[in-house]
């Protein structure tokens, strides 16, 4: 297992470059709905799973938890498959550490190290799918290791977020996130429930703002930022070719306004 390593020096850097470079070059706008800080959070260690339907989800989500969260960016995790941890080793500096599927006891290991960032009050954010998933592929699935952390770290609020992201009407995809309300069980610890529960439980609730999500997002023909007001644009909305196009001409040939 791959440990992580932070640096607050190189996530000064990153967060910056993230921003300015691979988001807005990638991406016409970022935008996200609820919030990274839940209001019955407390002291508790917070578990956010989030259905994993591209590789930029985690970059997604770094700079969510910037422009939204009020916790120090020090106490942010997140597992990471140990291949691409690997081959991008550079996101240990910003807290990525990995999980390698193939090993027993690698995996245990990984279990233990979320289970101890949680029990030391820190955030951590798992793909409890395991997998890269098109967020349309069908009924979301996920493995048992959700519910061994959980068993591991009972006093652990459980925060689902989903993303959604498309090409539309425009040339570059709009991404779209969505933080879930809190959730634990009703007698305070994850230990009272067993393995299938837990993953039953949180596997239905990430479908059910998956679904609804999908429906904004498609409904709204990706323009669901701009008619929602419950979303906030975590990026300056950048033009499309055909949006330069139309002022372009519009400027050129005013009479054809």
């Amino acid at each position: 297992m791959i440990a992580a390593a932070k640096s607050r020096v190189f996530h000064k850097i990153f967060r910056r470059y993230n921003e300015w470079y691979l988001l807005r070059r990638a991406f016409r706008s970022v935008a996200a709905a609820g919030s990274p800080d839940p209001d019955i959070a407390g002291s508790r260690p917070v578990l956010y799973i989030m259905n994993h339907s591209s590789w930029w989800d985690g970059l997604w989500f770094y700079h969510a938890i910037q422009c939204l969260s009020h916790a120090d960016w020090a106490q942010y995790y997140v597992m990471m498959e140990e291949r691409q941890l690997s081959s991008f080793r550079f996101f240990r500096r910003l807290g990525a550490y990995s999980i390698d599927r193939e090993g027993v006891s690698d995996i245990r290991s990984s279990f233990k190290y979320t289970a101890g960032l949680l029990n030391k009050g820190h955030r951590v954010l798992i793909y409890p799918q395991g997998t890269i998933t098109h967020a349309d592929a069908g009924p979301l699935e996920f493995k048992r290791g959700v519910a061994v952390i959980l068993q591991q770290a009972p006093r652990t609020l459980v925060v689902p977020v989903t993303a959604y992201h498309g090409l539309l009407q425009h040339d570059r995809p709009e991404v779209t996130l969505r933080f879930g309300e809190g959730l634990y069980p009703p007698n305070d610890t994850w230990r009272s429930m067993t393995s299938r529960e837990s993953v039953d439980l949180l596997q239905s609730v990430l479908q059910r703002q998956l679904d609804r999500h999908r429906h904004e997002f498609v409904q709204s023909l990706g323009a669901v930022t701009e008619s929602d007001p419950n979303y906030i644009q975590l990026l300056p909305m950048g033009q499309s070719i055909s949006e330069v196009y139309s002022k372009c001409r519009a400027k050129v040939i005013p009479w054809n306004r």
